[in-house]
């Protein structure tokens, strides 16, 4: 199976540079989210926020594309940048639509270039115009990967304010979500994209539709067994 880190670090010199960019990640996290908090007035904070607690300004642990009742759980760890992701998301997103069975939970995990991280940020923030799912798929199935200008056009093109996004995206929870992507990544085995941990087992890179559908049937089958007894 290939993935786009696999593809990358058979290039010679790419493996020190990509640690390096990882680092860079996680300290681009830490300061976005410093500054997101220096930067908020306590004055912002009005009594009914204070009433409703976290959950006003909280992401889910990971997006749920598909059937949320599904008992098998696939999830799906993505970089729009990543050339491999760009072929598997419609495919699984395709393989869940047509199986109600398959719960499809979608994690941001922008490891593959520095333009990575504000593209996965536009789409968290898009999820405060519950447009997260709609601006995700729209860059995922894009042509070529969009600029974090074309990412705002998108935003704008389905009913979206670009104008909130960029404050939105600089929220301390959206850099907190990614690091906890990127922390279950590595927990769960997954060190580059795609990945997928399904019903806790790791997939790393791209596997092929019918591979997954396998997959999938071969999952539902002790389910299906324990049935019939």
């Amino acid at each position: 199976m290939m993935n786009c880190l696999h593809f990358l670090l058979l290039l010679p010199g790419l493996r020190t540079v990509l640690m390096a960019l990882m680092s860079l990640i996680f300290a681009g996290l830490a300061l976005a989210e410093t500054q997101a908090l220096d930067a908020s007035p306590t004055s912002i904070v009005t009594e009914q926020a204070e009433a409703q607690g976290d959950a006003l300004y909280a992401l889910p642990d990971g997006f749920v594309a598909r059937n949320p009742d599904g008992a098998i759980v696939v999830e799906e760890f993505l970089d729009y940048y990543c050339t491999f992701c760009k072929v598997s998301s419609p495919e699984v997103d395709a393989l869940a639509a047509e199986d109600t069975d398959i719960r499809l939970v979608i994690r941001e995990l922008p490891i593959l270039t520095p333009q990575s991280l504000p593209l996965a940020q536009i789409a968290l923030a898009a999820s405060y115009q519950g447009l997260y799912l709609e601006v995700h798929k729209a860059m995922m199935t894009a042509r070529t990967v969009p600029s974090p200008e074309a990412a705002l056009s998108i935003v704008a093109s389905l009913g979206g304010d670009p104008d909130q996004i960029l404050i939105d995206m600089q929220r301390p929870e959206i850099g907190l979500h990614i690091r906890h992507n990127l922390q279950r990544a590595l927990a769960g085995g997954i060190r580059s994209t795609p990945g997928f941990i399904v019903q806790g087992l790791p997939f790393a890179g791209y596997i092929g539709k019918d591979a997954m559908a396998e997959l999938f049937e071969m999952l539902k089958e002790p389910t299906s067994a324990e049935t019939k007894n």
